[in-house]
């Protein structure tokens, strides 16, 4: 909307110098025709000039300060976009080594080359800073930015759903630890019963021995507690090798929870930063979308003031042309009126010779003196009509001037170019509004998303 507001504007200026040039012409010829006529007629015809030529030099003025105008208005987007280059840290990344980049995998050639990339961009920034041209390389690493935030807070959640994952399997693994050692309690319990049982039959059996009966009996009693401890042996070791699995298993476990721990710190410590980070473009978003706004208003302004000064311009050049149409009428009805007169002159008069050999003419004393004196006030009014065309062509001078620097500072040569340049511009601007939407409506995405996690 800049660009083009310049634009109009420059499309105006042209045709308000061509106006001028074209009244130029047509008051030299006007003051060429008006030597014949009568001064009064002169008069009028220099005063409603002088006016159209107030009127167009002062919607030059106002022109040129819309113009003025809307050039500063894109210092606050250029400083809004250094703003949310610097908050995303990109004047703080260092570019890799040449060894390091080239060790590095095919992840991290992305991020060498987008290091390297910000690292030239900052030499551009301290060099030139954000200008018209290298805004939407600046964008493009924002944006590019925006979206590597957008697939850490994927990761984020996705370490996050295997940290849950784990957990549960954790303690899945611990109550079946509880009742794996609840188990080899009761075994043990059952064991330390029959050792008592086994050791009360052997004194049982002593008694046997010392009376001197029941042998058979005694050592088919023996091998029967032997077998049932060798079972009860079997499975206390069968339990107490699962136990210990299900330990190891255990401890695997606990590492692998405590480095996932740690990372989830970490990652949670990044994921506050970056929400940090989003909060911040947001604000500014919202506070760039703001200023677009009041532009935008501002631009509809100016586009109404310049229809309504062209309507009324139009309106003028009626009134002129009209105005011109009766003067050269009437011009012409003088110079007809003028050429009778003197053929009729001719016709009737009759010269006198005096003695010196002149020729007497008509006229008397005070008609001559009368011609006299109007030739005076004709040479008075061209001396005052050649200072009004002197004062005009310093003003377009300075008018120019400015056209001149415009097209010094876009290094451009011709008004058809500078069109062409400002209408580009235009479209970047318009682009660039787009791309801002475009962010905001992903941070929206964002901040809704990180409201439901």
């Amino acid at each position: 909307a800049l660009f083009r507001y310049v634009q109009n504007i420059n499309n105006e200026s042209e045709q308000l110098e061509e106006q001028t040039n074209a009244l130029q012409q047509e008051q030299q010829r006007y003051s060429d025709e008006l030597k014949e006529g009568s001064a009064n007629m002169r008069k009028r015809l220099i005063e409603s000039l002088e006016e159209t030529r107030q009127k167009i030099l002062k919607e030059n003025t106002e022109y040129e300060r819309l113009r003025q105008n809307a050039q500063r208005e894109f210092g606050p987007i250029a400083r809004a976009v250094d703003k949310l280059y610097n908050s995303l840290g990109c004047n703080e990344m260092i570019p890799p080594s040449a060894g390091a980049v080239n060790a590095s995998s095919g992840k991290n050639d992305d991020q060498n080359a987008l290091a390297i990339r910000m690292s030239s961009m900052n030499d551009l920034l301290a060099a030139h800073g954000i200008t018209e041209g290298n805004i939407l390389q600046f964008l493009a690493i924002i944006e590019q930015l925006s979206t590597k935030l957008t697939m850490s807070q994927q990761a984020i959640r996705a370490q996050n759903d295997y940290i849950f994952n784990l957990q549960v399997q954790m303690d899945k693994y611990t109550r079946l630890v509880s009742s794996v050692n609840l188990r080899i309690k009761t075994l043990e319990d059952e064991y330390r019963s029959v050792q008592e049982k086994v050791a009360a039959l052997r004194l049982k059996r002593n008694e046997g021995d010392q009376r001197g009966g029941g042998i058979n009996a005694v050592k088919s009693m023996i091998m029967c507690e032997t077998r049932e401890v060798n079972k009860l042996e079997n499975r206390l070791a069968a339990c107490r090798t699962r136990e210990s699995k299900l330990v190891a298993i255990n401890a695997d476990l606990k590492k692998k929870i405590d480095a996932l721990r740690a990372n989830r710190l970490f990652t949670q410590t990044v994921f506050e930063k970056n929400q940090k980070r989003l909060r911040d473009i947001q604000r500014q978003m919202q506070e760039t979308f703001k200023h677009s706004t009041n532009i935008m208003a501002e631009r509809d302004k100016v586009i109404a003031q310049a229809h309504t000064l062209a309507n009324v311009n139009i309106e003028e050049q009626e009134g002129f042309d009209e105005i011109y149409q009766n003067l050269a009428t009437i011009i012409a009805r003088e110079k007809e009126s003028a050429d009778a007169f003197r053929k009729e002159a001719l016709k009737s008069e009759t010269l006198e010779t005096h003695d010196e050999g002149y020729l007497r003419g008509n006229y008397r004393i005070d008609e001559e003196a009368e011609m006299k004196q109007t030739l005076e006030i004709l040479d008075n009014s061209l001396r005052e009509d050649k200072a009004a065309i002197e004062t005009v062509s310093e003003r377009l001078k300075f008018h120019e001037s400015t056209f001149k620097q415009i097209m010094k500072l876009v290094n451009c040569d011709d008004y058809h170019k500078l069109v062409d340049i400002y209408t580009k511009k235009e479209e970047e601007n318009f682009a660039l509004f787009r791309y801002v939407q475009n962010i905001n409506n992903e941070s929206e995405q964002l901040e809704e998303q990180t409201n439901a996690l």
